[in-house]
């Protein structure tokens, strides 16, 4: 199986360079294709779709403009290709927007290059890569949604609503 191709959008050129020159080196490694500063950069390179790429990494904050941009904008120029979040938020709108938006993975900038070099490769299989403390805010997230309905409801609020599940019409639920 060929290394994953992958496309690193970081205005931290620092970080930019190291994982350029890490991630390839990682076990296991994937290749780094291109990597740029800025939205503008980034459409610059990727809009005419001729760039073939499995993974993009992509910033939230960038100088001139919000990562989610490229996500929104990989998906169209690239269909093929995944985007995966790297950064150091993990507030829970932040992560929500960015999945929103079409991100398929979440990680955080503290994990290692073999951490990220594994959920690339998790990622072009399809799966969902998350840091932990990233699937606990989603997890969280669900729950909310779930359990608030069933507090405010009252007991035969809750019996009509399973009635109406289960096909019974409104005369038959009342």
């Amino acid at each position: 199986m060929r290394r994953p191709r992958v496309i690193l959008v970081e205005d931290d050129r620092r970080l930019r360079t190291s994982l350029e020159r890490l991630l390839p080196a990682a076990e296991p490694p994937v290749e780094v294709v291109g990597g740029w500063a800025s939205v503008a950069e980034t459409v610059a390179a990727t809009s005419d779709g001729a760039l073939d790429f499995d993974v993009a990494l992509v910033d939230l904050r960038l100088a001139d403009g919000h990562g989610l941009d490229v996500v929104r904008l990989l998906r169209t120029s690239h269909p093929h290709a995944t985007s995966v979040v790297l950064t150091v938020f993990d507030q829970r709108h932040e992560v929500l927007a960015a999945i929103r938006a079409g991100a398929r993975g979440y990680l955080l900038k503290t994990a290692s290059p073999n951490e990220i070099a594994a959920r690339v490769h998790e990622a072009c299989r399809g799966e969902a890569p998350l840091s932990p403390s990233v699937a606990a805010i989603l997890i969280e997230h669900v729950r909310g949604e779930v359990e608030p309905l069933v507090e405010v409801l009252t007991a035969r609020e809750l019996d009509v609503l399973v009635l109406l599940c289960e096909g019974a019409g409104y005369a038959g639920a009342a």
